[in-house]
């Protein structure tokens, strides 16, 4: 017998010590018998928490000298006689570590006057995190369409029928939604951001012409359904606030699959939010306001949009591909999205502006281990379900070709790989928490067997949650430890020098992590400093900087993941720009599943850097695993 999923809720697991205590459907944040909305538990939850700190000027200048000189050593990686004078801390003409001597009292003054500007500019709005102001707007000014941007995971779905696993889903949603322990787990109760699970739910990206907005319905009660170009409203959480049976739900989706092909295919609103640019969108939304405003307030206000889609891919890259791009049924705009095949298949799109991968990641966590625990539907129809269609109309303006590929869509592709291990020894990386910087530098070590490795600085996302309305800070993880350690794995350096070059490259990293997550936001800091250095007077030197800071911001190379990511069965990496390499890793028990996606000049590049992982790994798993002994022995 299946478990009630508000029961359910009570053993959900979010970690080795971490439980959902026993849920409560009407709490005590409002008057009795009345539910809180998630925005007003999320806000009670988060009141404690500290306000984000903005970055020193001497630490953004130490950092970024050592950032310098991994730049010089990727010029010439390999080269001995480089990387010693380096290591000795001897100047080499030209470098681009010699180019940071025109820093001085005054950039000093520049920085703090930079510095004070940017975060007044971004302290006044949606939140109240100054970094976080600017990193939604960075996301929400890109102006390619969504399915160039979005997150995309395959989950495992509790059944291989469509009808079952979409009812089961929206049912299991609307539970989460509604309960007030979904915030307490999303948040470890006092330690963590919950504003990310706020703007996840309920939540949509309207297109602007300039720049896009999130928009937040935190009383809505329904989901938009999509089939055959079609938009349906299903309420999913009834009027008394409790979640919509799935029997039910299940009557709703087999009504909704079993209406006529032959019908006529209403405005393609999917299509404008999922493959046309947000400036096309927002001009073709204005237009529908003015003609069915109500249907699209429905349509945005939605807790989550639904796409059934009549086939399901064989594999898993299709599937994701299709959860993406499908050009009839998903509808992007919104900032958690679900697509299910024909065969029950689920897959999850999320909206990057509105919260990171790892928050998702967590989402999805929760919602696995509920989805276990619904209830079979067990449906029987009695009487037809009286649909409510969301009508939209039609335009010319829809039946234009619309189906080309996106520019950078084109130009990106992606490699699905697994890494097999001993289920021991993984246990081992995962438990001494060794797993991630394993994988990583065997990410760094491929990426500089390239025949062009110059200027590829590795970006780890690493969570700044601790904050209110933190999200994340970009890590610059290669160092030059961890350039010695490859190099000394390169040169089948004996096993000692090996192990000791590890440890010192983990210790490295260790302390830019924990620099990082106490909200170094190195990132913004190298902004303030490049604005700094182009208020002195004109040099070489001064222009060198510039380059050399300009260098750093690329941030060509991406690495993110979860040694815990057994809720996932595959991932799309993310990219946002030509030129651009990402890698996310998912650990499961015996085995690490890794995407990598390359646009530019990277797409050529991804079996190569799968070989040459699969090829290193075992041997850094190794070492690590010596470490792990010997540390806990």
């Amino acid at each position: 017998m299946s478990i009630p999923l508000i029961s359910r809720l009570e053993n959900l697991e979010l970690s080795q010590d971490k439980k959902i205590p026993p849920p409560i459907i009407h709490d005590d944040l409002r008057r009795p018998g009345v539910i809180a909305t998630l925005s007003q538990r999320s806000a009670e939850h988060d009141k404690f928490l500290l306000q984000y700190p903005v970055p020193a000027y001497r630490d953004i200048v130490k950092a970024t000298k050592e950032n310098a000189v991994v730049l010089d050593l990727l010029e010439n990686f390999g080269n001995e006689q480089h990387a010693n004078l380096i290591n000795h801390g001897e100047k080499v003409p030209g470098s681009f570590v010699s180019s940071l001597d025109c820093l001085d009292g005054e950039t000093e003054v520049n920085y703090l006057r930079a510095a004070k500007k940017f975060v007044d500019m971004n302290s006044t709005r949606t939140s109240t995190a100054w970094a976080t102001n600017a990193f939604k707007d960075g996301l929400l000014m890109q102006r390619g369409p969504l399915c160039e941007g979005t997150l995309a995971w395959l989950i495992h779905s509790p059944t291989d029928n469509q009808v079952d696993a979409a009812a089961r889903l929206l049912y299991t949603l609307a539970a989460m939604y509604i309960s007030p322990k979904t915030v307490q787990a999303y948040g470890a109760n006092q330690k963590f951001e919950t504003k990310q699970l706020v703007e996840i739910f309920a939540t949509s990206r309207i297109p602007g012409e300039v720049i896009d907005e999130l928009r937040t319905h935190p009383s809505s009660t329904h989901a938009v359904v999509w089939s055959q170009g079609r938009a349906y409203k299903v309420h999913i959480v009834d009027s008394r606030g409790w979640p919509v049976p799935p029997p039910v739900l299940a009557n709703h989706i087999e009504s909704i699959l079993s209406v006529p092909q032959e019908k006529p295919t209403q405005s393609t609103i999917a299509t404008w939010s999922t493959l046309r640019t947000r400036a096309e969108w927002a001009v073709r939304r204005k237009k529908i306001v003015s003609t069915h405003a109500i249907a699209l307030n429905d349509l945005e206000s939605a807790i989550t949009s639904v796409a059934l889609h009549s086939f399901q891919p064989y594999s898993d890259r299709a599937q994701l591909k299709s959860a993406k791009t499908d050009p009839y049924n998903v509808y992007a705009d919104k900032t958690l999205g679900f697509s299910v095949f024909s065969g029950g298949a689920i897959a999850v799109r999320g909206e990057h502006a509105a919260a990171d991968g790892g928050p998702f990641g967590q989402l999805m966590i929760m919602l696995d281990q509920s989805l276990k625990g619904t209830p079979e539907t067990m449906r029987t129809i009695a009487k037809p379900v009286k649909l409510e269609e969301l009508e939209f109309g039609t335009s010319e303006e829809d039946s234009m070709t619309i189906y080309q590929p996106p520019p950078l869509y084109s130009a990106t592709k992606s490699r699905h790989f697994t890494v097999f291990q001993n289920a021991d020894t993984l246990d081992l990386l995962r438990s001494s928490r060794l797993l991630n910087f394993v994988l990583q530098i065997a990410y760094q070590n491929a990426l500089l067997s390239l025949e062009d490795s110059s200027g590829i600085c590795i970006v780890e996302p690493t969570s700044v949650r601790t904050f209110a309305d933190g999200r994340c800070n970009a890590n610059y993880v290669m160092t030059k430890e961890s350039l010695e350690f490859c190099q000394n794995l390169r040169s089948c350096t004996p096993s000692k020098n090996l192990h000791q070059s590890f440890i010192l490259a983990l210790k490295k990293y260790k302390e830019l992590q924990k620099w990082t997550r106490e909200g170094a936001a190195f990132t913004f800091g190298l902004i303030f400093l490049a604005n700094s250095v182009r208020a002195l007077p004109q040099s070489e030197q001064k222009s060198a900087a510039l380059k050399m800071l300009s260098a750093l911001m690329k941030k060509p190379a991406y690495f993110t993941g979860s040694g815990h990511g057994e809720s996932i069965r595959a991932s799309e990496a993310f990219v946002f720009q030509l030129d651009q390499i990402a890698l996310v890793y998912l650990g499961h028990a015996d085995k690490v599943i890794v995407c990598l996606t390359g646009s530019g000049k990277f797409q050529g590049c991804l079996k190569a850097i799968q070989t040459s992982m699969e090829e290193s790994v075992t041997t850094i798993s190794s070492v690590a695993a010596a470490v792990a002994v010997s540390e806990y022995s």
